[in-house]
C-alpha cells in the first residue's frame, strides 16, 4: 500500500497536459534522458523510468532542465557531504530527527496537480536542534517521493509556531548554501506559506 493516493492514466495525462506534453512525448523524452543517462560516468543509471517521470514533472517536462537538475542533485552528494554522509533513514542521526521536525507531503493532489507539504518544526530544546539531520530527513522524503509521487508542483506550509532564534544558529552558511542549491535544484515550488 503507497502513501499517496494512486494517480490513474487519466490525470496522469491531465498533468503532462498542464505542462503542454503527451504520454508519447513523456516515454520519448524518458528513452532520451536514459540515452544521456548511459552517458554520464558519474551518475547513476539505476534510475527508473518513474523516478526519471518525476524529475521530468518537476521540471515541466523540459529534457535539459531534468538533465540539469539530475546532475546537479548527485554532484550535491559529493559537494555537501555533511548532509549526505550518515543519512539513512534508519540512522541515529535521522531517527533522532523526527523527534524534531514533522515533514509530511499530503496523500492528495490539489486541483491544479501540485501537492501540500507541511514543515512544522516541534518544540524541543536547541541543544538537540541538528540542523544538517534536519535538513538530511527533508531529502530523504523528497528522494521516496522521486519513487512513489507524482505532481506538477509544490505548495509549501512551514509552521512557525515552534520555532525559536537558537535553531537559527545551528544552521551554517555551508547548511544555508546547500538548502538554497538543492533546495531551486531539485524541488518546483509554487509558493511557500
Amino acid at each position: 500500500m503507497h502513501y499517496f493516493e494512486p494517480i490513474s492514466p487519466t490525470v496522469e495525462e491531465e498533468i503532462w497536459r498542464f505542462w503542454g506534453k503527451t504520454m508519447e512525448s513523456v516515454n520519448q523524452d524518458i528513452e532520451n534522458l536514459k540515452f544521456w543517462l548511459n552517458l554520464q560516468p558519474h551518475l547513476p543509471h539505476t534510475l527508473s523510468n518513474k523516478q526519471l517521470k518525476a524529475y521530468l514533472l518537476m521540471n515541466r517536462g523540459s529534457v535539459e532542465k531534468t538533465k540539469l537538475k539530475i546532475d546537479m542533485y548527485y554532484t550535491m552528494r559529493t559537494v555537501f557531504p555533511d548532509v549526505f554522509q550518515n543519512s539513512h533513514p534508519l540512522s541515529e542521526r535521522l531517527l533522532h530527527a523526527t523527534k524534531f521536525i514533522y515533514f509530511l507531503p499530503l496523500p492528495k493532489l490539489c486541483a491544479d496537480f501540485s501537492r501540500i507539504v507541511i514543515l512544522k518544526i516541534k518544540d524541543v530544546d536547541a541543544m538537540d536542534f541538528d540542523a544538517y539531520a534536519w535538513w538530511a530527513h527533508i531529502i530523504n522524503v523528497v528522494e521516496i517521493r522521486l519513487h512513489e509521487d507524482a505532481c506538477s508542483g509544490h505548495i509549501v506550509i512551514i509552521d512557525m509556531e515552534n520555532y525559536k532564534i537558537s535553531y537559527l544558529m545551528k544552521f551554517t552558511p555551508t547548511l544555508f548554501k546547500c538548502i538554497y542549491t538543492i533546495g531551486s535544484v531539485s524541488i518546483q515550488f509554487f509558493c511557500n506559506h
